[in-house]
């Protein structure tokens, strides 16, 4: 397994997973389980943050960070996300984005090992036709990991979120959340 604290900001079993390539994407791809979690004794949302997101454009105030100093602050941005969401687990695997490809059985053994231990009921994923490369790939290796668990393991659903382009993509009903008690959530996320 990669180099990786799985206990960083555990508190409690996990319903709701949210596996995501970038600092970013577990607000949006895991709303839903973050909304139903928030104020919920039953249900404990955490996410998996598989790449260190290096490679991402860096806006004016942060050209001059070092690599590892800007991946400190992405880290530390989704740190304090997760304590106001109230999530119960943080986890970076902090592959680079490449490695999805290189080390590809690394990644789905990794992410099979930390899912069968945390045995979430729910999982978000991006979509598999995302057209973000990584989330796309990210996506497969994912539903690879998830076919790898043991019975014992299944999940109840997995829902798999497009963040780029538009939603056509969508085969089946489309969802929508109902957020009129989260403003507050809603505003700092």
């Amino acid at each position: 397994m990669k180099d990786t604290k799985l206990d960083i900001f555990r508190k409690k079993e996990i319903t709701d997973l949210a596996i995501v390539a970038h600092q970013d994407d577990a607000e949006i791809i895991g709303f839903n389980g973050i909304i139903n979690s928030f104020e919920s004794s039953r249900r404990k949302f955490g996410t998996i943050v598989v790449t260190n997101g290096s490679g991402a454009k860096k806006i004016s105030k942060y050209l001059e960070m070092s690599k590892e100093d800007y991946i400190n602050k992405r880290n530390q941005e989704q740190l304090k996300a997760a304590t106001i969401g109230k999530y119960s687990f943080v986890n970076f695997l902090k592959y680079e984005s490449s490695e999805l490809i290189t080390q590809k059985d690394n990644v789905i053994n990794d992410l099979k090992l930390i899912v069968k231990k945390l045995n979430p009921q729910n999982i978000y994923i991006h979509h598999p036709l995302d057209p973000h490369k990584t989330h796309m790939i990210l996506s497969r290796l994912t539903l690879e990991a998830i076919k790898l668990l043991p019975k014992e393991n299944r999940l109840n659903k997995i829902y798999a979120i497009n963040l780029w382009g538009n939603n056509q993509i969508y085969l089946g009903k489309k969802t929508s959340f109902d957020m009129t008690n989260n403003a507050l959530l809603i505003k700092e996320l």
